[in-house]
């Protein structure tokens, strides 16, 4: 129903809401597409128009909080944006309105937002397709022990889970800074754990190195855009020249084993009372001035009889075996011959195995942790336990002979760092 709208029409419409009366609208023909609609739920005016095939509806408000007048103006008003194409009548439009009449004050201007605050959050959203500090770790472990031997995956996964890079959690690698991590090592250095500071670094330098790599820097973000620090000189600080006094009395890089302890571990070895696995390993250590790793690590085709010396062994180590075979791509094998006696113990080990199937002469007593599977090799650090039972002070690291000068520091038994 299309009349010009006036108070008495208003005042009637309340008094039609307070006694029940049925629905209806007015329609207001001074003001073009204001209407006042009364209802169960209460008078109120209300804009309705259409532009471009679409009806456009908005609620006003009710009266006696806002007058016929009012109304007007604000319809007026949405007219225009309809009219002009200029806008759209909805509730950002109706905020101002009440604003411009009066009606509710206006919300205060929101302070000007931070720059350092907005940068940070832009370089957020720029960060966001490449690799965190926890992704990047795992999938350059992942690539270790694809490539590299599964002892030093191990090694590997120990020093970049330590707890000092906790600090790296959920970081972006292409913003971790080359000071980030000295200051990691410089803190692990201070704490006087000098070796794990050097260890430390020689982890974080390939990982990075790996990372700047072209197919894996569209993954890491390293190098993209100029993003990312290089930890070429990424170092652990000058040890202390102080050597530190061990527990037992040793001190670390310049203890010497004794041919007395040397034959104290060839005693204890072959009297039984250690474990058969151990007991062999330790022998041939000793015997054969080889490293702990291709010791633990020797497997089961690598022995074979020698025909033409019978009674001998040979010992074939592959180049995997030898410390720097691969950075000189050496692809030769490395032949020991083992007397008799020493054969005499090793064959029974070498049936055993087979008969098990067993790939390393020296299988894996136990698991690395709680639920692992028991199918590797003895671990290297298990000669190390025993000797320090059988209470010698020597423990094996590099186990070749040479002049006076080089069996100072690679002496079959002796004190390691």
């Amino acid at each position: 129903m299309s009349v010009r709208l006036s108070k008495t029409h208003v005042d009637k419409a309340l008094q039609d809401v307070a006694n029940g009366a049925p629905a209806y609208d007015l329609i207001d023909s001074q003001q073009p597409g204001l209407l006042l609609r009364v209802g169960p739920r209460g008078a109120r005016f209300a804009f309705k128009a259409i532009r471009f095939k679409q009806t456009i509806r908005l609620t006003l408000g009710s009266p006696p909080g806002l007058t016929l007048d009012e109304a007007r103006s604000i319809v007026a008003e949405a007219q225009k944006l309809v009219a002009n194409r200029t806008g759209m009548p909805n509730d950002a439009f109706l905020e101002r309105e009440f604003i411009r009449l009066g009606k509710v004050t206006a919300r205060p201007a929101p302070p000007p937002r931070d720059p350092a605050l907005v940068a940070e959050r832009e370089r957020s959203i720029a960060d966001l397709p490449f690799w965190s500090w926890e992704t990047a770790r795992a999938e350059y472990l992942a690539e270790v022990k694809r490539t590299l031997r599964e002892a030093t995956w191990r090694d590997y996964s120990a020093k970049l889970g330590a707890p000092e890079l906790a600090v790296l959690a959920g970081k972006p690698v292409r913003r971790v800074s080359l000071e980030d991590l000295a200051g990691v090592v410089y803190d692990v250095h201070r704490s006087g754990r000098e070796t794990h500071a050097v260890n430390l670094a020689s982890a974080l330098r390939p990982m990075w190195r790996w990372m700047w790599q072209p197919h894996i820097r569209t993954r890491s973000g390293i190098g993209i855009e100029g993003v990312g620090a290089d930890m070429a000189k990424l170092a652990a600080p000058p040890k202390s020249a102080a050597r530190k006094v061990r527990s037992n009395g040793k001190i670390a890089g310049r203890y010497v084993a004794t041919a007395g302890e040397i034959g104290t571990v060839l005693g204890v070895a072959r009297s039984g009372i250690l474990d058969p696995t151990v007991s062999l390993a330790l022998e041939l250590l000793v015997l054969t001035a080889q490293r702990r790793r291709p010791v633990v690590d020797a497997r089961v085709e690598d022995f074979v009889p020698w025909m033409e010396e019978p009674g001998w062994g040979v010992w074939s180590m592959g180049p995997a075996h030898r410390k720097t075979a691969d950075k000189r791509d050496d692809q030769s094998r490395h032949a020991l011959p083992l007397p008799p006696a020493l054969w005499q113990r090793i064959a029974p080990q070498l049936r055993a195995c087979t008969e098990a199937g067993r790939e390393h002469l020296f299988p894996q007593i136990r698991a690395w942790k709680l639920g692992d599977a028991v199918s590797g090799h003895m671990n290297e650090a298990a000669l190390n336990h025993r000797l320090l039972d059988i209470g010698v002070k020597a423990s094996p690291t590099t186990c070749v002979a040479g002049s006076p000068r080089t069996r100072r520091r690679r002496s079959g038994c002796r004190a390691t760092a």
